[in-house]
């Protein structure tokens, strides 16, 4: 979403109701809900015991998705970049639900990791 013409309708006049957008990292910063649902992509994975670069990144915010597709072409620096700002992204979005938070993993070994680290929860 764009946050300068979609984020004021979305919250402000009320386009959250019409159920046709998700909140990203930057309209959810701050903002807790009684339960939230997250997306877990595959632009960060859990594989060979620690978290790496997934298959893809299809974020629309143009310096994280530069520095991944720098870092999967083997720049170590943007590698490790885009992993910490990705880890970020994903503890601001795990923490929003008050009451709980449903996670849907696009990639298999990340998932199998997450439900093994809350014992099965998820």
């Amino acid at each position: 979403m764009d946050e300068k013409t979609q984020y004021p309708k979305f919250w402000l006049e009320g386009h959250s109701n019409n159920l046709t957008h998700c909140a990203s990292i930057y309209g959810c910063q701050g903002f807790e809900t009684e339960y939230a649902g997250i997306v877990w992509g595959r632009d960060l994975v859990w594989r060979d015991g620690v978290w790496s670069l997934g298959d893809n990144c299809e974020d629309s915010v143009a310096g994280l998705k530069d520095l991944f597709y720098r870092g999967k072409r083997g720049d170590l620096e943007s590698a490790n970049l885009a992993i910490k700002l990705l880890k970020n992204r994903y503890r601001i979005l795990l923490t929003r639900g008050i009451r709980g938070t449903y996670i849907f993993c696009e990639n298999p070994e990340t998932a199998s990791y997450l439900r093994k680290l809350l014992g099965g929860a998820v």
